[in-house]
């Protein structure tokens, strides 16, 4: 059974810890008794290196410039010039981190959904795939079905947004919002990759975040509640009820409407006629 509530509070938990962190700086910018100890520390950290170093060399550490006054200072003085530059870095990297994280948790999260599904109906799986009659013979039936599914889940996992976007419609019966969220998930994604692979220096923004932050939670929302209504056994929202869902994936055609005498005028009619 797979709880929607467990992915709204691990995405939860990804925004609070990283918003933490980003208050964080921003009250470390803001302390000047912070920066201060900071550029303490630095210099300290600084002279006990040079300490060690002079260990091995015979160089007398006393002499070195980093414990002079005048020495100290332009070291001191020169951080405290780069701080604010490194602190915009720490801003970034902290966003990229979490954009990452919520991407990660999002196709984390809709392979489970695509697991569980398949797990359900393994009929969906493709009916062309050739299995070897060795592995057929040797291995339990539950095992190779379990194998199938991994396999038809990684296989999609390589295709492009569009295609796992009609593979939900076409194989799986759950619609990506009709296609519109797709133009909102690609940039995202984009972005995250030019992150891991191209430039680790790209620059992420308040607003990256804020669109990642509505896509990771509409589209998972999206595919867990028509989830619910094809699976009701397997997925479920806490106490959510899907009736608008429901009636949604009816109109859609993807639902046989539910039989039951429709309230006409002439039911109506007829029922006062009954009752007298």
């Amino acid at each position: 059974m797979i709880d929607g509530e467990n992915y709204l509070q691990r995405l939860t938990g990804i925004n609070l810890q990283f918003d933490l962190a980003l208050r964080a700086v921003d009250g470390f910018k803001g302390s000047a008794e912070t920066v201060e100890n900071y550029l303490a520390e630095e210099l300290d950290s600084m002279r006990k290196f040079t300490v060690e170093a002079a260990k091995s060399s015979g160089f007398d550490p006393e002499k070195h410039w980093v414990f002079s006054a005048e020495g100290s200072k332009k070291y001191l003085d020169a951080v405290k010039v780069s701080l604010p530059g490194q602190l915009d870095q720490v801003v970034n990297r902290l966003r990229q981190n979490k954009l990452i994280l919520l991407v990660t948790l999002l196709e984390s999260f809709l392979k489970d959904i695509h697991r569980e599904i398949l797990r359900k109906n393994p009929s969906l799986l493709k009916a062309d795939r050739q299995i070897p009659l060795g592995k057929l013979v040797s291995q339990p039936t539950n095992e190779i079905i379990e194998e199938e599914i991994e396999r038809e889940i990684q296989s999609l996992d390589r295709k492009s947004v569009e295609q796992r976007s009609e593979y939900f419609d076409k194989r799986l019966n759950i619609d990506w919002f009709g296609g519109t969220i797709i133009p909102f998930l690609k940039p995202i994604l984009e972005l995250r990759n030019r992150v891991l692979h191209e430039n680790p220096d790209t620059v992420v923004s308040e607003e990256d975040l804020d669109l990642a932050h509505v896509v990771c939670m509409a589209l998972p929302m999206g595919c867990l509640f028509q989830a619910a209504v094809l699976y009701p056994d397997r997925f479920k929202w806490g106490n959510a009820k899907f009736d608008g869902t429901k009636e949604i994936m009816e109109k859609q055609g993807r639902l046989k409407p539910n039989p039951g005498v429709q309230l006409t005028p002439s039911v109506i009619h007829m029922n006062k006629n009954d009752n007298k």
